[in-house]
């Protein structure tokens, strides 16, 4: 598990950081914009408060999703704090539904990391057929040039530690 720690959580976190600040809205009732929230909602997951730091950030994901925004940051924040609660289930899934939004708006770059992050949780969970769907769906997305290089040199030197 250390190894997929390593590498689930290292590149989330670059993601988060790196990640371009969505146009300011509202987060649901509160009158914060959402990268307001999203700090907040980091900042719980850094204290300790992991189930109200999922919370927070699926409640920021239903709003972005309600004002037609992409809640790819709140996704991965979601599934990273699942992760960290050690629900490996609800972080693969959290990916998953990551990797579809992504698709959606083709972004392809966050889509394959989402797959590649889901993988390795499919891995853990011992569930060999969503691992390999994935897997198949990388290597398609990869092979088909839809990522960047940097992100094609990074799952490449991933799944080569593996």
């Amino acid at each position: 598990m250390r190894t997929t720690a390593r590498f689930l959580i290292a590149p989330a976190l670059l993601l988060l950081a790196a990640a371009p600040a969505r146009a300011a809205a509202p987060n649901g009732g509160d009158d914060k914009p959402v990268p307001v929230a999203l700090e907040e909602a980091e900042r719980l997951a850094v204290a300790g408060q992991l189930r109200d730091a999922e919370k927070a950030y699926r409640e920021i994901v239903a709003h972005q999703r309600a004002m037609g925004q992409y809640p790819a940051e709140a996704l991965r924040g979601a599934a990273t704090t699942a992760y960290m609660r050690g629900d490996l289930r609800a972080a693969a899934r959290t990916f998953d539904e990551l990797a579809a939004t992504a698709n959606e708006v083709g972004d392809f770059n966050n889509q394959v990391l989402a797959l590649v992050d889901a993988s390795y949780l499919y891995t853990a969970l011992r569930d060999r057929p969503a691992v390999s769907h994935r897997v198949a769906r990388v290597q398609a997305l990869i092979e088909n040039g839809a990522v960047c290089e940097e992100v094609r040199k990074g799952v490449e030197e991933r799944i080569g530690e593996r």
